[in-house]
């Protein structure tokens, strides 16, 4: 399923209702009451909205060996600062509302200009967002499980 959405504000969307129901990370908020979500970049004008609960722990202890082994080892200093940039804590209020961070917005347009729509894309138990020109990729190529099709 796929929504185009506008940006409400400077850096806020809202997720599409329809998108978000079963999503069980966001239908089971936190002890808290807050909804939060790991945020992943992927490639350049996609990215993924993925469960802080189930996926987080893993990412959180990466990081942590990589801080240790940071200060003698040259590439774990390097896969830190790669995964500083890749990995966000983000939280989604109750309505669907949403702040990107400005290293998403980048991430997603590149030099700009930033506020133009996105795609909000459900595949299975993750949200994406896409950028119109990651979309426009993405639909150019062709699939064999289409081909049959006009």
């Amino acid at each position: 399923m796929t929504d185009l959405v506008q940006f409400t504000t400077q850096q806020r969307i809202n997720l599409p209702a329809r998108l978000l129901k079963g999503l069980e990370w966001f239908d089971k908020p936190e002890a808290t009451g807050e909804i939060l979500a790991l945020m992943k970049l992927d490639e350049p004008g996609r990215l993924s909205l993925l469960s802080w609960r189930v996926h987080s722990p893993a990412v959180l202890q990466r990081r942590q060996e990589l801080v240790e082994r940071a200060e003698d080892e040259q590439e774990a200093l390097e896969a830190l600062i790669l995964l500083d940039d890749r990995y966000f804590r983000i939280q989604i209020e109750r309505t669907g509302r949403l702040l990107l961070p400005l290293p998403a917005l980048a991430h997603l347009y590149g030099e700009g200009p930033f506020y133009h729509p996105l795609y909000v894309v459900r595949a299975r138990d993750r949200i994406e967002l896409w950028s119109q020109t990651y979309r426009n990729q993405r639909i150019s190529v062709s699939s064999h499980l289409l081909e049959d099709l006009p």
